[in-house]
């Protein structure tokens, strides 16, 4: 299992929403809607972002 202190996952997320989301641009497609699941082990991605877990 990789583990990724909270340094890490906001240096991540700091570092994608700087650029702003070029894929979307690049592929036109965010006019669509997406799917996405994600399963995390102790949760706290969801609870550093305010999400109840």
């Amino acid at each position: 299992m990789i583990f990724l202190s909270q340094a890490q996952i906001d240096a991540l997320l700091l570092e994608d929403i700087q650029g702003g989301d070029l894929t979307t641009r690049a592929l036109n497609i965010g006019h669509q809607h997406g799917y996405i699941e994600f399963f995390s082990p102790s949760g706290r991605l969801r609870q550093r972002n305010f999400c109840r877990v």
